[in-house]
């Protein structure tokens, strides 16, 4: 699956905001959006949407190239932790989507026993019942956990972005991307694709070696088994990286079920995203992809679907509203689009990075910063369809410095 999640850059311009995670959410009607509140709103509220722009991992992008440099391998064991807490439980938030200030949920003081655990704290990697320094990292940005206990990290590291392997010790197995570049990888953690700024598409295993090489202009959209999607302006390649045999599919696809059955499109008739924006599903098991469900909504207001659910049957969306105080998040049925949790009556978590997890729900790094009208306080969450939220670790302050939460989802969902 793809990074489901989940989760920046546009998918519809090359020269998009240069923002080095899954895609911009709302393409040029965010960015139109943006420029507008720095003219008028504090700083604290402007380093509050930067947040949004760079922590949630989203199909509506295309990867920046942003620059970074290779670092020294980190240092520092891994040890286990041990997490006997019980889960407290809270509904969501009352407020209806266009809310500018998420309201608070129940907290825990630890990471609940038995729930998702393939989530960063600060630049802590918790893998299941371990942990992980990634040394040298200022901010973890995204990140995926990879079979045999390594993770593929994105991080800030002073002034550059560095991507890197990680063994299970957090030591750096390989540096790639180092002038910027797009990734996914599977869920299952066996596989890791890459675009860099050569075109230049390469895939590793899960210990850092190179199993298929191939040249392409394309984005690194989704890795499903032994299958690459690279999505380009206006097909996908599905390579196969054993056999070389590749397929085209229409359009730029942003995720793949789990089972390779189903793919997520999404496009923008008027070509930047600033009027409306498209979304289509697509079964693609036969010769011929065939179209299950296809939306168009204006901008504004639209929900945009960025990942599919382990089962196939819905997709988690992000939802295009004006606010600085993280992204609300929305589930549709994936046959008919109809909106089950996202709505006035049950409003979906607001916040800045979120996945589907294996058991069909979500787990988001959640704004629960109150009325304040800022982004001040996160929680990392797991939320069922019925909108029933569980906390999965405590509540903390978001950096006071530059509004960036604490908590980053694994990508692609975990475990």
């Amino acid at each position: 699956m793809s990074a489901s999640e989940d989760q920046i850059r546009d998918l519809l311009a090359r020269d998009a905001e240069q923002v080095q995670v899954r895609g911009d959410l709302v393409g040029a009607a965010m960015k139109r959006y943006r420029r507008d509140h720095r003219r008028r709103v504090a700083t604290g509220a402007v380093a509050g949407l930067a947040a949004v722009a760079v922590m949630v991992p989203v199909a509506w992008g295309l990867f920046g190239r942003q620059s970074s440099l290779p670092l020294p391998a980190p240092s520092g064991p891994m040890s286990s932790i041990t997490v006997p807490t019980t889960p407290s439980t809270s509904r969501p938030s009352t407020s209806t989507t266009s809310s500018t200030a998420p309201t608070t949920s129940t907290t825990t003081s630890s990471p609940v026993a038995g729930g998702p655990s393939a989530y960063a704290e600060g630049t802590t990697l918790r893998l299941g019942s371990a942990t992980v320094q990634v040394g040298g990292a200022d901010r973890i940005v995204r990140f995926a956990s990879l079979a045999g206990g390594g993770s593929f990290v994105e991080s800030v590291d002073g002034p550059a972005t560095v991507t890197r392997l990680l063994d299970g010790t957090g030591r750096a197995v390989r540096t790639v991307l180092p002038n910027g570049g797009s990734w996914s990888a599977s869920t299952d953690g066996d596989l890791v694709a890459t675009v860099d700024d050569r075109n230049r598409a390469t895939v590793y295993d899960a210990t850092g070696g190179v199993v298929a090489t191939r040249q392409s202009d394309a984005v690194a959209a989704a890795v499903v088994d032994r299958t690459v999607y690279l999505a380009g302006d206006a097909s996908t390649l599905a390579w196969d990286v054993d056999s070389g045999a590749t397929r085209t599919l229409p359009g730029r696809i942003t995720d793949v079920s789990g089972d390779g059955g189903r793919a997520l499109r999404v496009w923008s008739p008027d070509g930047d995203g600033e009027v409306r924006r498209c979304w289509a599903l697509l079964d693609i098991t036969g010769a011929t992809a065939r179209e299950v469900h296809q939306e168009c909504a204006e901008a504004v207001g639209a929900a945009v679907p960025i990942s599919i659910s382990p089962d196939g049957r819905r997709l988690l969306a992000q939802q295009v509203v004006e606010q600085v105080t993280g992204t609300p998040f929305a589930v549709l049925d994936a046959e008919t689009g109809e909106v089950q949790l996202g709505t006035a009556d049950r409003p979906g978590p607001t916040g800045w990075s979120a996945a589907w997890t294996r058991r069909g729900r979500i787990l988001v790094s959640r704004n629960t910063s109150g009325a304040s009208g800022l982004a001040t306080r996160n929680t990392l969450q797991e939320c069922a369809v019925d909108g029933l939220c569980t906390d999965v670790a405590a509540e903390r302050p978001v950096d006071e410095a530059t509004a960036q939460p604490l908590y980053v989802v694994a990508q692609p969902g975990q475990p």
